[in-house]
């Protein structure tokens, strides 16, 4: 059991609830049923309220920076802690995937060899005021009782922990994380697991990495049994399972609801060939099993550009515009994701960034309007110009910088 906390969709903050228990109407749920962001909302969640992270007792975070640049990428929220380290918070909206702890880690890097200048103009670029920086971290360790006066008596920087956020981690980056923890690096693994209640949105959040119920977990010297304490805890998901999932979550689609797809991609696919003729050889098909799409892409290359429409278990149907990469394409993926920043920057909007690893390996960079729902053909006229404008565009970008 973690710490309860209700989602307040007016300010975008959670709140914590004084509960020990999980009521039996609340049901489980995931970050995309409710359109939940991993930027928008997952980010500002933390970056509002830090110590909804703290489960040790007299432990405290200060947020000095989001979204700060590493070279080419960016750190999600950097911290300092009570003692004065420096703190790597990266989040993943869903499950964990297979880069966030070498991501992480990188980050953590280039934090270790930050002076203590560096850190304050990082943290007055956060606040948007120079100079800010040194009172307001003073401030921060007098608030919980620290007897200092100058930031001297302090040791800024002297190491760093790492903080991974996701909804559930696969089995690979818990053995991962066990075994540099073994290794004497602070690294912590958090879930965020949302449920859902009479139009309320609630969100648990359990430290999965140490076991916030066990605080020897470091000292269980068999790795087998401590990956069965965290298998036990709900939060641990192996790929196979994963795939098996989605698998399953496609056969609640129905024919009607498959058919009404097919109809809509036949509609898009005449507006869009009136734009350029990406798609002209493309028909619609109808045996996916979780979104219907269409793809069209590059000859001898192994990705393709899509329109889609993704199942929720709203039983909605959001359109989004997408490149796929297979297995033997990584390198090309890895490319986009070196130059996320610029990507987003140009295309104009927040992308979503994931990868597959359970059956068939994909990567995957979408953009989705979950705010409609491809069923709805009072809709469609909307849904198109959101698919034509888009994938122009978005297919422009991409290919740009995979040139």
């Amino acid at each position: 059991m973690g710490r309860l906390y209700k989602f307040d969709s007016q300010r975008n903050k959670i709140d914590y609830i004084f509960s020990d228990t999980i009521p039996e109407e609340w049901y489980p749920a995931t970050f995309l049923d409710f359109d939940l962001l991993e930027r928008q909302n997952l980010q500002e969640w933390i970056a509002r309220d830090p110590n909804c992270l703290c489960f040790k007792q007299n432990s405290h975070l200060l947020i000095i920076g989001k979204e700060v640049p590493v070279g080419i990428q960016r750190l999600d929220l950097l911290a300092i802690d009570e003692t004065g380290n420096l703190v790597i918070i990266e989040n993943k909206l869903g499950a964990s995937g297979k880069d966030i702890v070498g991501q992480a880690l990188n980050y953590a890097a280039f934090c270790s060899s930050l002076s203590v200048q560096e850190i304050f103009d990082i943290y007055d670029d956060y606040l948007g005021q120079k100079g800010a920086a040194e009172p307001n971290i003073l401030n921060f360790f007098k608030s919980f009782g620290r007897k200092v006066s100058t930031l001297d008596e302090c040791s800024i920087n002297s190491t760093q922990r790492v903080i991974l956020v996701a909804e559930n981690f696969h089995e690979e980056i818990a053995k991962t994380v066990l075994w540099l923890r073994n290794k004497s690096l602070l690294i912590e693994c958090f879930c965020f697991n949302p449920y859902f209640t009479n139009e309320n949105v609630f969100i648990e959040i359990k430290s999965l990495i140490p076991l916030s119920n066990d605080e020897n977990i470091d000292s269980i010297t068999s790795s087998k049994l401590c990956l069965e304490s965290l298998q036990n805890s709900g939060s641990l998901i192996s790929t196979t399972q994963e795939h098996k999932n989605k698998i399953i979550a496609g056969k609640n689609i129905t024919l009607s609801e498959k058919e009404q797809q097919k109809k809509y991609w036949v509609k898009l696919l005449e507006k869009y060939n009136e734009i350029d003729g990406f798609f002209s050889h493309i028909k619609p098909k109808k045996d996916s099993y979780i979104y219907h799409w269409l793809g069209g892409g590059y000859p001898k290359a192994y990705f393709c550009f899509r329109f889609g429409a993704k199942l929720i278990q709203k039983k909605r149907f959001p359109p989004y515009v997408s490149v796929e990469f297979g297995v033997y394409d990584i390198k090309a993926y890895d490319k986009l994701v070196a130059n996320r920043v610029s990507i987003e920057k140009e295309f104009g909007h927040e992308l979503e960034w994931y990868s597959n690893y359970g059956g068939n390996e994909f990567h995957v960079i979408q953009f989705v309007k979950y705010d409609a729902n491809v069923n709805d053909e009072t809709k469609w006229d909307e849904l198109f110009d959101f698919h034509c404008n888009h994938m122009p565009k978005f297919k422009s970008v991409i290919s740009k910088y995979l040139k």
